[in-house]
């Protein structure tokens, strides 16, 4: 029961919920990591339909700093640097 040869026992069934927590958490920190991003995005999209709006050019360029980092900072974490 505690240990069958075939995996089913508990010992075997609980390495096996411990890498699936594991698994969970990792993919917990990627959903938090690509909503800041989302959440930049948005931010630069709001600056760059004021800057419209408005035709204050710091605005544009405001905008296209904050999209360029928002999407460096998706493709690092695309790439699992953080």
């Amino acid at each position: 029961m505690r240990d069958e040869p075939q995996g089913d026992g508990m010992k075997q069934l609980a390495e096996r919920a411990k890498a699936q927590e594991a698994a969970r958490d990792r993919a917990f920190h990627f959903y938090h990591n690509y909503e800041y991003t989302v959440g930049a995005l948005e931010i630069a999209i709001v600056l760059s339909s004021v800057s419209v709006v408005t035709r204050m050019r710091f605005l544009t360029v405001g905008a296209g700093v904050v999209g360029a980092l928002a999407c460096a900072f998706g493709l690092a974490v695309a790439a699992e640097w953080f």
